[in-house]
């Protein structure tokens, strides 16, 4: 259930046009990626599927793509540890 808050926020937003819509939404997206970098850099070796349950608002596969683009960049190392990944910044 949402708060009127939320409601209101929801209601400005579907006002906008679709290009900043868009625009808001790969802001939002970046700003999410920025924080799961300072939350890897904050938890040295962190588990991967604790990334996930700190970030549940993004879906767990984007959010393991985006650490494959990451390694694949040399931005971190993931580690292979059980059934998830050991992930730090490089």
């Amino acid at each position: 259930m949402l708060t009127e808050t939320e409601q209101k926020a929801i209601s400005l937003f579907e006002e906008l046009s679709e290009e900043k819509q868009k625009r808001i939404l790969r802001y939002a997206e970046a700003t999410a990626y920025e924080n799961i970098l300072q939350f890897i850099q904050k938890n040295p070796c962190i588990q991967q599927k604790e990334i996930y349950r700190r970030f549940p608002y993004i879906p767990s596969g984007t959010i393991r793509r985006k650490l494959v683009s990451w390694e694949q960049k040399g931005k971190i190392i993931r580690t292979k540890s059980g059934d998830t990944y050991s992930v730090k910044i490089k």
